[in-house]
């Protein structure tokens, strides 16, 4: 809501147009919308293995993003989970990351 009223002060205030302030309430009904109920989840299997299955919903990823000093750095065995969150939040699902090492380590983190 706050985003919303930002955008309107801004019109109001002639700092933008009509036209780009509907262009950012549509960005931001659309962000609201492809984030609604979508889960990241993270599976990581290591050849002794150790074996770790995640399932984060996406507003608690984002929470933890905030303030959480492991996600705060935003990276955990070199995958992005801010750049992961930023592609949820567009809407985008599916397989965002599939690493395979040579030792027989696997690391996949998706989006449902």
């Amino acid at each position: 809501m706050k985003e919303k009223l930002a955008i309107l002060d801004q019109l109001e205030n002639k700092e933008i147009t009509a036209e780009e302030a509907e262009r950012k309430l549509a960005e931001l009904r659309g962000t609201l919308k492809a984030s609604k109920g979508k889960t990241i989840k993270v599976f990581i299997k290591s050849n002794d293995g150790d074996v770790v299955n995640v399932s984060v919903p996406l507003q608690l990823a984002k929470f933890l993003s905030k303030g959480s000093a492991h996600f705060s750095k935003g990276k955990l065995d070199n995958v992005d989970f801010k750049e992961i969150i930023e592609y949820a939040e567009r809407g985008d699902i599916g397989e965002l990351v599939n690493i395979e090492s040579a030792d027989g380590d696997i690391v996949k983190v998706y989006v449902e």
